[in-house]
């Protein structure tokens, strides 16, 4: 953040737009900059949006984004925010990758919203760095880049580098700076303006999902001991005795907050991370099975098909 905070008025902001990005990470990472202005009753931001040819950028929404210039008549930005979300390898493109270098070559912060971050990674622009994305590609991106912490925080500040997992996340990190730059007052009259709750801190959680919601301490202790263990799958026993209860009561309260099993749970949040691994990385499908604690690609295959109704192989065949 400090090399934020060293950029001078009017601070340039660039927005560089890659295919499927989201239209709501776009708002929320520009428009308390445009507030901020109004309100500080001067020019502080400008900013611009950039695509790689200059041509309009479809949004996931399929709305067409208009760019205000190309990658090669862009100016060198103070700060470049970087937006994709949905089929982020796509977005991976030659002039894509060659551009956020020289960006990064002129000192300009780097940015990465939602799966931003993948592309910076891509462009080996994230080595060394302390970095987060969205939840679904988080495992993916610790496995496909190790040069790279992986965080699972809403957002994350490392010198140059900024990173935020994506939707209302990129707002908490804009409204983060601003309190950085401007004053804490400041950014909490804008949190009112946006009829905000308030600013959510770097380590907030991403998913609000059962492990959160669920109503009770001792299922919510148990969620979270599986989301850790994801690739060795343990006893449910084993899993009752660290929350501090009998495998029949743990058992018993599954059954009636979630409808389920903890077994039955246990594994479909070992699919999911399957099958997030097959789509986001080239791992072999032995690798996935025993990344998420399949003994054998048999019995992964089989649950995979029952889960998802395909074989893992087909799950590569729709990615690709």
């Amino acid at each position: 953040m400090l090399a934020y905070l060293d950029r001078r008025e009017p601070v340039m902001l660039g927005h560089l737009l890659l295919p499927q990005f989201s239209q709501l990470a776009l708002s929320c990472s520009l428009e308390p900059f445009r507030l901020a202005n109004t309100l500080l009753g001067r020019e502080a931001y400008r900013w611009a949006t950039v695509s790689t040819d200059g041509r309009p950028v479809p949004a996931s929404n399929g709305l067409p984004a208009t760019a205000d210039t190309n990658a090669a008549g862009a100016p060198a930005f103070d700060l470049l925010f970087v937006h994709a979300s949905y089929e982020p390898e796509r977005a991976m493109t030659r002039p894509a990758l060659a551009y956020l270098r020289r960006q990064a070559r002129f000192g300009t912060i780097l940015a990465g919203i939602e799966c931003g971050g993948l592309v910076l990674a891509k462009a080996g622009l994230l080595d060394g760095y302390q970095a987060t994305s969205h939840w679904e590609v988080l495992e993916s991106m610790a496995e496909a880049y190790p040069g790279i912490l992986v965080k699972r925080d809403v957002f994350v500040f490392d010198r140059d580098r900024i990173t935020a997992a994506g939707g209302a996340a990129a707002m908490d990190m804009a409204l983060t700076l601003l309190a950085a730059r401007h004053g804490h007052d400041l950014a909490t009259t804008m949190a009112e303006n946006f009829v905000l709750p308030g600013i959510r801190t770097p380590d907030a959680p991403q998913q609000f999902s059962a492990m959160n919601a669920v109503g009770n301490a001792r299922v919510a202790q148990a969620i979270a001991f599986m989301e850790r263990n994801l690739d060795c799958a343990l006893p449910i026993g084993e899993v009752a005795a660290e929350v501090g209860v009998t495998q029949r009561a743990l058992e018993r309260l599954f059954g009636r907050w979630l409808n389920t099993s903890p077994a039955s749970y246990y594994r479909d949040i070992r699919l999911r991370r399957a099958r997030s691994l097959l789509q986001q990385t080239d791992l072999p499908a032995i690798e996935v099975a025993l990344m998420t604690g399949f003994a054998d690609a048999a019995h992964f295959s089989r649950a995979f098909r029952r889960a998802f109704g395909h074989p893992p192989t087909a799950e590569r065949k729709v990615r690709g």
